[in-house]
């Protein structure tokens, strides 16, 4: 536990070396280096949304976990179990998020305060994909990682992260229903 210790110290202590030879198991297209483990963990999130997709959309469970979320009291006068849908769908989200974290733990490193450089970025995927669409959800947050990705690349990766803010203000002001969101009139 010492030598853990005294590592971590030592390395947070200087600086991280700033060469910018490539990860030797990366492949080079256009220009940019692609790293072999973030094609692997993208062609993982593309199996885990696929197969959740097709669980949503194809199967008796997926009927019923539309049906409860969109009207629960109709599900039931429909003769669907809501606690036990809501119990599988809970089930179900829980196990993308655990595949979602260890895809994420693959790619970046983190520690027990990481959630709070998450936070803008996750609410302004959701907002920017429209509230309850999961392909909106996909397709922003495919670009908004390319955006950052690119803005790295280009201009600074210190700034990077500031593209999510700006893309959610003028979100926000042009088209507050995201992309992919149904434009609901309310009392407001």
């Amino acid at each position: 536990m010492f030598r853990r210790a005294s590592a971590a110290l030592d390395r947070s202590s200087r600086p991280p070396a700033a060469d910018d030879a490539p990860d030797p198991r990366s492949w080079t297209v256009l220009g940019y280096y692609i790293s072999v483990a973030r094609t692997y963990a993208f062609v993982a999130s593309i199996v885990v949304l696929v197969l959740l997709f097709a669980i949503l959309r194809f199967t008796k469970l997926g009927r019923a976990v539309r049906a409860t979320v969109q009207n629960p009291t109709a599900a039931r006068l429909l003769g669907v179990e809501t606690r036990l849908v809501s119990a599988l769908g809970f089930g179900l989200s829980v196990a993308t998020a655990s595949a979602a974290g260890a895809v994420y733990g693959i790619v970046f490193p983190f520690n027990p305060g990481s959630h709070y450089d998450l936070i803008s970025r996750l609410l302004t995927i959701i907002v920017l994909g429209g509230l309850g669409s999961l392909g909106g959800a996909v397709i922003a947050a495919l670009g908004m990682g390319l955006a950052e990705s690119l803005f790295s690349a280009e201009f600074s990766p210190t700034w990077a992260s500031f593209t999510f803010f700006v893309v959610l203000i003028v979100m926000l002001v042009l088209r507050p229903q995201g992309l992919f969101g149904a434009r609901v009139r309310g009392a407001i």
